[in-house]
């Protein structure tokens, strides 16, 4: 059954058998609202061209290796469906997805549920990428997923809110908050997640951040091409950004963390925390 209250935007570059899979999953979750913003080399275009027409989606031709947080801009500026998703080129929902926008609209405070994920290179376990932020050697933001402020549980599908931060995909927005928050053009691909919640955490703190404790992601991390690195994460790009981010936010560190999700002390015990996808 198609879902024609969300439309789903995916930023792709040099990964076109991902993309495809990427969009593959999120059809067979009901979501037929795709669009791909496509900042990959000329070279490619018409790879991932072929692939959009196939699977009948829409494509928007941004300049190669324009920032994410550009083409998340020009993902969202024209969204006519209540809910927004944003999926990376390299990830595959699960089509338990949906169970999401039930929770969303029970509450009217949460505007964004997050999935964790599954990830390629990793143990067989579901992680959450978190960061955690020193400003005078005191930490001032740091997501937990353990022990969250507030829960529930919905015919066996869990959730929970209360969260300073959760990354940018995979995830649900209620699509009235890019009324008011943008991304910062400015900001590349070592910072958009915590520059996007901080502005928002600034302007809505009455807003909440919601994490699903059972439906989760398949990432499949890496490029498809010896190019795709040196363009994405070269150090001199990430060097930048975090730059920017320190002047912009006052951060004297800038911390990566990974948390894992330890399936057996959860605090959802009656949760069977199995992979779907």
């Amino acid at each position: 059954m198609v879902n024609k209250e969300v439309s789903i935007g995916i930023v792709a570059f040099m990964r076109p058998n991902k993309m495809k899979l990427s969009i593959i999953a999120a059809k067979n979750a009901g979501f037929d609202d795709i669009t791909i913003a496509y900042n990959g080399p000329d070279e490619l275009f018409d790879v991932h061209k072929s692939i959009t027409n196939e699977l009948n989606v829409k494509m928007i031709r941004c300049p190669f290796n324009s920032k994410l947080t550009y083409c998340r801009n020009r993902l969202i500026e024209n969204i006519k469906t209540k809910y927004f998703m944003f999926i990376s080129d390299d990830e595959e929902i699960d089509i338990h997805t949906p169970k999401a926008i039930d929770f969303l609209e029970k509450y009217d405070d949460v505007v964004v549920v997050g999935f964790p994920s599954w990830y390629s290179n990793k143990e067989d376990n579901p992680v959450w990428k978190a960061s955690k932020i020193i400003r005078d050697g005191r930490v001032i933001k740091c997501t937990k997923i353990t022990n969250p402020p507030t829960y529930t549980i919905d015919n066996d599908f869990a959730f929970s809110w209360g969260y300073d931060y959760i990354p940018i995909t995979p995830t649900i927005f209620k699509s009235f908050v890019f009324d008011d928050v943008k991304f910062d053009e400015n900001v590349g691909l070592k910072g958009e997640h915590e520059d996007f919640y901080f502005s928002l955490r600034q302007k809505h703190p009455e807003w909440k951040l919601a994490i699903s404790h059972n439906i989760f992601a398949y990432h499949n991390q890496g490029g498809e091409y010896n190019d795709y690195m040196k363009y994405r994460y070269s150090q001199n790009s990430r060097n930048l950004d975090k730059q920017y981010m320190r002047r912009k936010w006052n951060y004297r560190k800038f911390i990566d963390l990974w948390i894992k999700l330890d399936v057996d002390k959860i605090y959802c015990p009656h949760i069977n925390y199995k992979k779907m996808i």
